[in-house]
């Protein structure tokens, strides 16, 4: 019986379900019923009661670890939270630029105790590790947050400054900060031996550093169902265990001698990510099995990581990370040697021998495939729940990607370790190394741009393939004799058959208008016909609602649209525009004649038009019109106004003019009563004034807004506003992407 994976499940079952609890005595009562339940059963059935007694038995140590964790050590920091303290901060990382300044981790002493915070500093401090900061700062408490990430990161504090810091260079790096300093030469290294287009990647890859990566590469990682291989993971610690296994010519004891340091210092180089401590925990018990010929145990191996990582911090359950390293491994146990069984069966690919060519090929894809799949069994979900997104494309470009990946990787090590005593060398290499990421990134660019590649949750049709996909396989399950091709065929027709529906359904609607859900800021599809207009693009985020839009385009099998309008110049209503121009291909910008004109947009766009006057557009069997403001106005007032109009719908966008500028617009036109109005400004006092509402009676205020926004949007006044008038008010900040269909 595997005591250590039952144990360990129940642990982190229990300290899943701990995350939504809030009273400490809860957590008591939870390790009082998990005991009482094993006991039960133990007692009840002899044969699974001992595997449900070891499970409980976890869970009561995981409900009282929780209990003693935020009694001992956590307590003291959550009467701090939002309270000015001086500290004296060491810095432990060097810092990294955000669009605020700078944010670095260091550890700070509290109540006698150690923790590990996020700082902020102003962009251009200069911290090393080492380095002590005394200032006055402002302190969250991030388990109260509504980010998991920090907890699951092991950071409990963020400190804001109050006033200026005082930075302290330190005397002499420590021992324990020499993998942040190897991981800063290793960057620094490899971005001086690898061209600009490259180096990003070869970054990211080795070390995990995806800050440089350019947003178009990262998409184009996420899209072909790769970005994996920049997030460091169990991949990169195979593959360098790999390497080191071929230099000691597979003898166990200088495999254990060599393999252990270096797997512990490239642990430690990564930074120790959940995923990073999991996969060199249960590769150490695979040395260790070999070294002491011993049978290894994958899952009782994976539970050893996972507990460790649950012993050190409970809270890394929350990591996402961790959380699909875990799912990716359980997937791999259990189906993929079933998978690669039947597809290495005598009557597949297994009638090719395997000491040749076809049948070492053969015996590589179906394991690459059976991997792929495995993995994918159980993040697929969490993928779909986290991000919005599921890859399709995936299997495929793991298999014709992966193997030139692991040659890369290993190029990047020896550029690395050439490049500081024999840097012309390690130069030639990272040339030639450098075709092999172009020919990666290249490839992966195709497949990602293949149609529905990738799905988003706001598909119903194809999310519903999903929902379907896996009652299938959970059907499967208890067919007896299981029949893979039967299943196999029904996937198949599934998915065809969604695909189908999701491109016909925009063909059936007479319009539709999509308000994307963008966070703060503002972006809007139109479709009549065969026409798609796009009505701003931006977001506080930054150039991220360019790719939202485009994935939303290609889930509904657009590649082209007609025109981009930007209503004016704000940053959340241009900043994804040159992101989506460059992604989706784009007839005509249109943009508004004023004196704050950026000229900038309009580099790379093929056509350009500057709106002064009133224009109309035909949209399939509508039309749109769009309205320029006073030429004497400047900034928000500037902004253009779109009317779309086809058949028993008309629609209106005000952009972020105030309500001078809405005055301004029932002069220059006769509007019609509204089926929809998107709500001025995101729903600032400002604007959406009573004359616009007692002109047009909008049916639906539809108000694009982020959740939490520091602007109090939307005012209560606006929602008293469009209360008084009837309006269904909808909101992206409460329902997501909005879409409207006639």
């Amino acid at each position: 019986m595997r005591k250590l994976m039952w144990f360990t499940l129940g642990f982190g079952g229990i300290t899943g379900l701990g995350m939504f609890l809030t009273d400490p005595l809860q957590y008591l009562i939870l390790a009082f019923l998990c005991l009482t339940l094993g006991v039960f059963f133990r007692i009840l059935s002899p044969s699974w009661g001992r595997v449900v007694l070891m499970a409980m038995a976890g869970g009561t140590v995981g409900a009282l670890w929780l209990f003693a964790y935020g009694q001992v050590y956590l307590a003291p920091l959550k009467t701090l939270d939002e309270k000015p303290q001086n500290l004296v901060i060491e810095a432990t990382d060097y810092p990294d630029e955000t669009q605020m300044g700078q944010t670095a981790d260091g550890n700070v002493t509290l109540a006698g105790r150690t923790y590990k915070i996020r700082f902020y500093l102003d962009r251009g401090e200069t911290v090393s590790p080492g380095d002590q900061i005394y200032g006055t700062f402002s302190l969250a408490f991030t388990p109260e947050m509504d980010n998991a990430y920090y907890p699951g990161l092991g950071i409990f504090l963020l400190g804001y400054p109050v006033g200026e810091p005082m930075v302290l260079p330190g005397e002499s790096l420590s021992w324990q900060y020499f993998p942040a300093q190897l991981r800063r030469s290793a960057m620094d290294i490899l971005a001086s031996l690898f061209p600009s287009d490259t180096a990003a990647f070869a970054q990211a890859l080795l070390l995990g550093q995806t800050e440089n990566l350019s947003a178009g590469t990262d998409r184009v990682l996420e899209q072909s169902g790769i970005r994996h291989v920049v997030a460091v993971s169990g991949l990169h610690v195979s593959i360098l265990f790999g390497m080191v296994h071929l230099l000691t010519r597979r003898k166990r004891w200088l495999t254990a001698l060599l393999g252990i340091p270096v797997l512990l210092l490239f642990s430690a180089v990564a930074g120790f990510s959940p995923s990073i401590v999991r996969a060199c925990a249960m590769q150490v018990l695979m040395i260790l099995a070999m070294l002491w010929e011993r049978e290894y145990d994958p899952p009782t191996a994976l539970a050893f990581g996972a507990g460790i990582l649950l012993l050190w911090n409970p809270y890394t359950i929350t990591s996402v990370s961790f959380q699909l390293s875990v799912g990716s491994m359980a997937g791999i146990f259990l189906v993929s040697g079933k998978i690669r069984g039947y597809l290495m069966d005598k009557k597949r690919l297994g009638r090719w021998n395997r000491k040749t060519l076809p049948g070492r090929l053969a015996a590589w894809g179906a394991a690459s495939f059976s991997v792929t799949l495995g993995a994918m069994l159980l993040t697929t979900p969490m993928c779909a729940y986290y991000f919005g997104t599921v890859s399709l494309v995936s299997p495929v470009s793991n298999i014709l990607l992966l193997w030139l990946v692991t040659w890369i990787f290993y190029g990047i090590i020896v550029c690395v370790l050439l490049g500081g005593f024999l840097a012309p060398v390690a130069g030639i290499l990272a040339q030639a190394v450098s075709w092999g990421i172009r020919i990666v990134l290249g490839a992966a660019k195709v497949l990602g741009n293949l149609p529905y590649a990738t799905i988003r949750t706001e598909n119903v049709y194809l999310m519903s393939f999903l929902v379907f996909a896996y009652g299938l396989l959970l059907l499967f399950l208890f067919l007896r004799p299981k029949k893979p091709r039967l299943l196999c065929v029904c996937l198949a027709i599934g998915l065809v058959s969604s695909i189908f529906f999701s491109t016909m359904e925009r063909f059936t609607d007479s319009y539709r208008v999509t308000v994307l859900d963008v966070g703060q800021g503002q972006c809007v599809l139109i479709q009549c016909g065969g026409d798609c207009f796009v009505v701003d693009c931006g977001s506080q985020s930054g150039s991220q609602a360019g790719e939202w839009a485009a994935d939303a385009l290609k889930d509904q099998g657009v590649s082209r649209i007609s025109g981009l309008i930007l209503t004016h110049y704000d940053f959340d209503h241009t900043s994804g525009a040159r992101e989506l121009m460059e992604l989706v291909e784009t007839d005509t910008l249109y943009l508004p004649h004023t004196p704050e004109a950026d000229r900038t947009l309009a580099q790379g766009a093929e056509q350009v038009y500057w709106i002064s006057t009133l224009l109309e557009l035909p949209c399939g069997t509508g039309k749109i019109t769009i309205l320029p403001g006073e030429m004497d106005s400047t900034g928000n007032e500037n902004s253009l106004c779109i009317l779309f109009q086809a058949e028993n719908c008309d629609i209106l966008i005000t952009g972020d003019r105030n309500q001078e500028g809405e005055a301004y617009l029932l002069e220059q036109i006769d509007l019609p009563r509204l089926d929809v109005l998107i709500v001025g400004h995101h729903g600032a006092d400002s604007s959406t004034g009573l004359a616009l509402l007692e002109k047009t009676r909008p049916a639906t205020a539809v108000i694009s807004v982020g959740a939490e926004n520091g602007y109090g949007h939307p005012q209560p006044e606006v929602l008293q506003r469009l209360e008084l008038f009837g309006c269904r008010v909808l909101r992206t900040d409460q329902n997501g992407t909005i879409v409207l269909r006639g």
